[in-house]
């Protein structure tokens, strides 16, 4: 989540601590630092979690995600109404899950659009 939050950040700088590193650099500090103070946790998951979070956000993931027209007719078919009239179950509200539609790579102008549906589950925590 990290990597998606500095990505989407205009901010070319962030703290860690009293040091100011790039932004490009936050996650890889962030990954030393926890390390370096919690030696017990696991390196390979929280790199696994930054290597993740960057092949995301150039678009190679976009494969995982369901399109959003997919999503809205499986809720809407009769196979899943058992479910979908649970009395916690969710719609799909527009614009918050992560999905991709069509060509997105780096370069795209829409990639910042797609990563933004994040930023919800960054601001709920």
């Amino acid at each position: 989540m990290i990597v998606i939050d500095t990505q989407l950040s205009s901010s070319e700088k962030r703290n860690v601590f009293i040091f100011s590193v790039p932004s490009a650099l936050y996650p890889w500090c962030l990954l030393i630092l926890i390390q370096l103070l919690l030696p017990g946790v696991s390196f390979v998951g929280h790199l696994s979690g930054i290597i993740v979070g960057y092949l995301l956000c150039f678009g190679l993931l976009k494969w995982v995600f369901l399109p959003t027209s997919l999503i809205n007719w499986l809720e809407q078919s009769k196979l899943l109404q058992v479910i979908v009239k649970l009395p916690n179950f969710v719609l799909n509200p527009t614009n918050l899950l992560p999905t991709f539609e069509g060509q997105l790579n780096s370069t795209s102008p829409q990639l910042k659009y797609h990563l933004s549906s994040f930023s919800f589950f960054l601001k709920k925590t």
